[in-house]
């Protein structure tokens, strides 16, 4: 048999800090200016987490605030671990341990992280609607489609439902239409369905009435 592969060596800082978004950024910020030895994990291969989307909320900041923070923590002489996703984490008897898959150059595709702190900022996940077909391919987080829109100029469709209340959802629907796509507002997709086969045809209403789509957008809140 082939021989078993060396564990890595365990690394020791202050503060391991997971999610390279608004949250952990400045979080990371505060820790490196206050001399602490800090690690960010990041899993994504950029930092800015949300503010990816451009969005552009009111009170929040922008994208270029976030490589701003980014250098400004390298600065400090704390390490941004970008493409470095946290795999395990373990209390090991009070003493944190976190396992990392590094896909980003760094000292090495696993690494063992022994942090006096660990600082969680991984932000939530999208939560697709509870409703017939709202799993169906096509379905898609709004954050994430305004992220495909302003780094690489993808629309997820010509049709898009931007499903979910509030601010969110209205500035994805206008980037959207800027962009050459129709889309419809819908306040919620509840008592109704998503139409389709292989991928999304349509949003059913409660009442029967029907929006002609190709994608949905949901802008809801995400969970934890």
């Amino acid at each position: 048999p082939p021989p078993s592969a060396e564990p890595p060596a365990e690394e020791e800082v202050d503060a391991l800090v997971i999610g390279a978004g608004p949250a952990g950024l400045a979080a990371a910020e505060a820790l490196s200016e206050a001399g602490r030895r800090v690690l960010v994990a990041e899993r994504a291969p950029v930092v800015g987490g949300r503010l990816r989307a451009r969005l552009e909320a009111p009170g929040e900041p922008d994208l270029a605030w976030a490589a701003a923070a980014a250098a400004r923590i390298a600065a400090a002489g704390a390490e941004l671990a970008v493409a470095a996703e946290v795999v395990g984490l373990w209390h090991d008897g009070g003493a944190p341990l976190a396992l990392l898959v590094h896909a980003g150059g760094g000292p090495g595709p696993l690494r063992l992280v022994r942090a006096r702190r660990i600082v969680l900022c991984a932000g939530g996940h999208p939560v697709p609607p509870a409703v017939p077909g709202g799993d169906r391919p096509g379905v898609l987080a709004a954050r994430g489609v305004g992220a495909l829109l302003a780094e690489h100029g993808v629309l997820p469709g010509r049709r898009v439902a931007v499903v979910g209340g509030g601010d969110e959802g209205e500035r994805l629907a206008a980037r959207l239409a800027a962009a050459g796509a129709d889309a419809a507002r819908l306040p919620s997709a509840d008592g109704g369905r998503i139409a389709g086969r292989a991928r999304v045809r349509g949003v059913v209403l409660p009442g029967g009435g029907r929006i002609a789509c190709d994608a949905v957008a949901v802008a809801g809140p995400p969970a934890a």
